[in-house]
């Protein structure tokens, strides 16, 4: 008995849902409940204040309000194909899954707002929705986004372009990837046709297939947080790879980096570590690196000046290839590495400076010889700056490379001024003693 009347008071509630019916809108706003949208599942329900559109085919026409989580329905409208043009979600919706035929035959649909945490779209979700042109997705997380899986899906159930935009509905046409992201999935941003500069981390090691196929990218960014550890960084040769747009490089603040010096205690310059840096003008190398990889300063179309110190054993095939504005490129080594003839390729153009006494071998050294050679003075200790002079410069150059700030023109030979294979307080002490006894 208990059951009969139960089903009467369910069947009155489906009755009085029934006579509730409210208009069906051009624009409809999914909440942010809802969790997935099932097959053919098209609907409209509302929770009092608000209403939505939610036509289920499968299941029946109405659900009671015991069965249905996420408010009362109100009507089933088979008409909704013909007025629907734009469905928004909710930019913090829990959606993960469109199933198929979810959304087919709204043949008038124009625009569809999707949010970024979709990982799932059936090929026919959109079926004969041929009248979309405008595709948004909503990026609340930028560094989940990067590998994210709805772009895949749109690309293959839409076709269509895509627009990011934030929890505002503005549109990111700058994107900034968060420092810490270590890999931009494949397709994450494909076919994003408003992005136009991107700013990556040097935590990026990987840029899957695809990430920025069709975007119109204009500028790309690495921002540069750890001097000594960024020699070894990847995403500069992804982004060559990937992109094969010039980089700039930046610091934390967002300014230009143009002077670089690779910090003491750095053994290795990785394979394309700087390659396409096109702001960078003069770098100056520690004595403590011995290999420069391949392609590392390729293409680094700005770079004047290149200091390279007698530790290095290896300078890598195309390393300064590219490099067409490097006009003087100073060697330390006495003995002239074996270089190829695309390891530097503006040496008609540029002047050799070498240690004195190693001219002639450096004339007689295959593709070295194709320099201007200038044959250096020897290293006076304690003339750090190179000016001839040993002076308060000299000291105050000591004192910013001791406290991790080493300036552009800084000799590091000179700068063991006492010999011991340090560069320490004690150098300091010994300039300073030079300049009071000369």
């Amino acid at each position: 008995m208990k059951r009969i009347i139960s089903l009467i008071v369910t069947l009155l509630s489906i009755s009085s849902v029934y006579a509730e019916t409210l208009p069906v809108e051009e624009i409809v706003n999914i909440p942010a409940t809802f969790t997935a949208f099932n097959g053919k599942s098209f609907f409209a329900f509302s929770d009092n204040s608000t209403r939505y559109y939610y036509y289920d085919n499968v299941f029946g026409n109405v659900y009671s309000p015991e069965t249905n989580e996420n408010g009362m329905l109100v009507d089933v409208y088979n008409s909704s194909h013909d007025i629907v043009k734009e469905i928004i979600f909710h930019p913090l919706s829990q959606a993960t899954t469109i199933g198929p035929y979810a959304f087919c035959y709204l043949e008038a649909l124009q625009s569809i707002t999707f949010p970024q945490g979709i990982t799932n779209i059936d090929h026919n979700a959109f079926l004969g929705t041929d009248n979309i042109s405008t595709v948004n997705v909503y990026v609340t997380d930028t560094a989940a986004f990067c590998n994210n899986q709805i772009i895949a899906y749109i690309r293959m159930c839409l076709n269509k372009p895509v627009t990011l935009i934030d929890s505002e509905g503005v549109e990111i046409t700058d994107l900034v990837v968060p420092d810490g992201v270590e890999t931009i999935g494949v397709n994450a941003f494909h076919n994003c046709t408003g992005l136009t500069s991107v700013t990556f981390p040097s935590s990026v090691t990987n840029i899957g297939s695809y990430a920025f196929h069709n975007c119109p990218i204009q500028s790309v960014s690495v921002t540069v947080n750890d001097m000594s550890a960024f020699p070894s960084n990847k995403v500069v040769g992804k982004i060559k790879f990937e992109i094969y747009k010039p980089v700039f490089l930046i610091d934390s603040e967002g300014n230009e980096i143009t002077e670089y010096v690779i910090p003491y205690g750095v053994q290795t310059i990785n394979t394309e570590a700087f390659a396409n840096c096109v702001n960078l003008k003069n770098v100056t190398i520690s004595p403590t690196v011995t290999s420069i990889g391949n392609y590392a300063f390729y293409s680094c179309s700005g770079l004047k000046t290149i200091i390279i110190p007698e530790g290095v054993t290896t300078i890598g095939g195309e390393a300064f290839n590219g490099c067409s504005n490097l006009t003087s490129v100073t060697v330390e080594m006495e003995t002239p590495l074996t270089i190829t003839e695309n390891t530097f390729t503006n040496r008609a153009n540029a002047t050799l400076y070498v240690p004195a006494g190693c001219k002639t071998a450096y004339e007689a050294a295959q593709y070295w010889q194709d320099f201007n050679i200038v044959e250096m003075a020897s290293v006076v200790p304690g003339d750090v700056n190179g000016d001839g002079d040993i002076d308060i410069n000299d000291v105050m150059a000591l004192v910013s490379h001791i406290c991790g700030q080493t300036p552009t023109q800084f000799d590091y030979t000179a700068a063991d001024a006492n010999g011991d294979g340090e560069i320490d307080i004690n150098d300091v002490m010994r300039v300073v003693d030079t300049i009071v006894n000369q």
